[in-house]
């Protein structure tokens, strides 16, 4: 019979991870809305762990989850003054009522960093498994169309593999298994993070971190997903000062970025090299839709078009999103919900910051806490030109399962438990 902390565990990554197949390619070309499917397994993967959930939690739990209620009630109440009013409040259902039992799963989770080691290792796993699609489709498909896109298909026996394309030959921007090259590099730069932390704790070998290593690195290039590339470097960087033992470590790690600040400055904008020419095109249309948006915030900072709807209300002659989640956000629920979604994000930020510089912690939970750290801050400016948070998506739901660790407030490790991960 399974034990509590192996049930939940299940259902954490369960409901985390099954919403990433509405970002697959076959299955967004269905025609069928399967967010109520994907909503029904989260539902009954968080049935089956409902008796395991404590009802006892310390101060900066309580306070996690009053912030994030605070917040649900904010975006429900924004509907009611939206012109979508049932779809904003259906979106405020599926995004707040999963997240808020992400965070009552987590705290009731007697071995933290066992699911967290968990959620690392797909990550890695996936993002091997869609690096390597990626990169053989780039050097042997060959270029057609499905539906409507250009993609680049090989004919594997009675299987045909594909992926869709974008840009202009030879340096195709690639989407792996999903629906844009954008989505590949968000799952990308999560996997190549975790690759990381999993080699610091010596849970890869290291011919094994090198493949996998390597792999994703050449997927996210292929992807060209500009926001994701300088996301991971800053991920990278942010990560391996916090676990350096020294301060010679630390400064030679800055000396490092410096370098490769400067190389990459130099061969993406100054003299852009093939694959990098993309780095010279600018906002691609998003600073449109930034003024559209900024003007309705302004119109009215209080009252938005409704939880999830700014799209439909605003954008939806201009045929793209707002691509910033802070902007998105004051447009949806205005400026008082906006000051509960920073405050979540900060505790979050905050807790694992100071996680990672206390010296009275083990390698392990200093290191975890510098991964919830470079992960969580770096976010900040991804989600600039994003908006992958506040939405129902699997990086909403890992976003908030990041900051149930960092403000768990235990010890999150025990050797023994390691074995099992």
């Amino acid at each position: 019979m399974e034990n509590t902390s192996s049930i939940i565990s299940k259902s954490i990554l369960i409901v985390i991870f099954i919403p990433l197949i509405l970002n697959i390619y076959f299955i967004d070309k269905i025609g069928i809305n399967f967010a109520y499917l994907v909503f029904a397994i989260q539902i009954a993967a968080i049935f089956f762990s409902l008796n395991k959930i404590k009802v006892r939690y310390k101060n900066r739990q309580v306070l996690t989850l009053f912030l994030i209620f605070i917040l649900f009630m904010i975006s429900a109440i924004s509907s009611l003054f939206s012109e979508f009013q049932l779809q904003s409040l259906k979106i405020s259902f599926l995004v707040f009522v999963t997240s808020i039992f992400i965070l009552l799963l987590s705290y009731s989770d007697s071995h933290p960093i066992n699911t967290l080691m968990k959620c690392m290792k797909f990550f890695v796993y996936i993002g091997v498994v869609f690096s390597t699609i990626a990169v053989i489709l780039f050097l042997f498909g060959n270029v057609t169309y499905v539906n409507g896109d250009t993609v680049q298909a090989l004919n594997l026996g009675p299987f045909r593999l594909y992926q869709v394309i974008m840009g202009m030959p030879p340096f195709y921007r690639v989407a792996s298994l999903t629906s844009n090259p954008n989505t590949l590099g968000i799952i990308l730069m999560m996997s190549q993070i975790a690759t990381l932390y999993l080699m610091r704790l010596k849970l890869l070998t290291r011919w094994k971190f090198t493949i996998f290593y390597v792999i994703q690195i050449a997927g996210l290039l292929l992807a060209q997903s500009r926001s994701a590339i300088i996301t991971s470097l800053i991920m990278i960087i942010i990560f391996s000062i916090l676990v350096s033992d020294n301060f010679i470590k630390r400064l030679r790690t800055l000396g490092v970025f410096f370098i490769l600040l400067i190389s990459m400055y130099f061969i993406m904008i100054i003299q852009p090299v093939g694959i990098f020419s993309r780095f010279q095109n600018g906002l691609s249309d998003r600073d449109e839709a930034w003024g559209i948006i900024i003007n309705k915030i302004l119109e009215n900072p209080f009252i938005g078009a409704g939880f999830g709807v700014s799209g439909e209300a605003y954008l939806n002659e201009l045929g793209i999103k707002a691509h910033n989640v802070f902007l998105n956000s004051l447009s949806e629920i205005g400026l008082i919900g906006v000051i509960f979604f920073v405050l979540i994000w900060a505790l979050g930020i905050v807790y694992s910051f100071l996680g990672a510089i206390n010296k009275s912690k083990n390698k392990i939970e200093r290191s975890t806490f510098a991964l919830l750290f470079s992960i969580l801050f770096s976010f900040v400016a991804h989600q600039m030109v994003e908006n992958k948070l506040l939405v129902y998506d699997f990086v909403m739901f890992f976003w908030i399962y990041l900051i149930s660790i960092s403000t768990h407030g235990v010890n999150l490790t025990k050797q023994k438990d390691l074995s099992k991960t």
